[in-house]
């Protein structure tokens, strides 16, 4: 009985909490300093202070001293009161994804804007082209329509101009003035029959 209940009692002390708490025991200039996260935060590490239990005031562990450590704020710390509860959070690991492209990103990995983040859109982009092409839509037409409802969907307001944007840089393209050249070229093979000419010579080639 005594060894299950030990066993239970080194399980329990094992388990961490989904967030560890401390309190403020100090305000100084702008570094506010928390007791209780001694042994578990490392320089870096995010910080969450209820300000009165409830307004949360983020920060960073700036230092660590003893039993306290510094937390730097990352607004101003008013209302700040002694005994406030400051949740920690550990340095998120995360990767820049296509998702952040155009978008603000605070140090949780979250947008600043409030929009979600849209997850597997490469997949829903390339999903939605197939099937406009599959319906008889012109290539240029499909692959325009997807990317810019994409921008639009990405970037909101900002990415209205990014559609004409892309167009007139298209426009300005030096090599685009080639193009009618290859067009009169291939109209000359497809009339004068050179075209079927050479698919026989090289259907017998091969």
């Amino acid at each position: 009985m005594i060894s299950a209940i030990n066993a239970l009692t080194q399980d329990l002390a094992n388990k961490r909490l989904s967030a560890a708490v401390g309190r403020v025991t100090e305000i100084s200039g702008g570094a506010i300093a928390v007791s209780g996260l001694d042994g578990q935060a490392r320089i870096g590490d995010r910080l969450v202070l209820r300000r009165g239990g409830k307004d949360p005031l983020q920060g960073e562990v700036m230092r660590i001293s003893g039993r306290e450590i510094s937390m730097l704020p990352d607004t101003a710390p008013d209302r700040v009161a002694v005994g406030d509860p400051v949740l920690l959070h550990p340095t998120p690991e995360f990767a820049p994804a296509d998702s952040w492209i155009g978008r603000v990103i605070d140090p949780f990995g979250a947008p600043l804007d409030g929009r979600p983040m849209m997850r597997g859109e490469t997949g829903v982009m390339f999903s939605t082209m197939m099937v406009m092409l599959f319906t008889g839509q012109r290539v240029f037409g499909a692959i325009g329509f997807v990317g810019a409802a994409a921008g639009m969907l990405l970037w909101g307001v900002g990415g209205v101009d990014v559609p004409f944007s892309a167009a007139m840089k298209l426009m300005k393209w030096y090599p685009m003035l080639t193009l009618p050249m290859f067009i009169f070229m291939g109209y000359v093979l497809s009339e004068s029959k050179i075209a079927d000419d050479l698919y026989k010579m090289f259907h017998v080639w091969m």
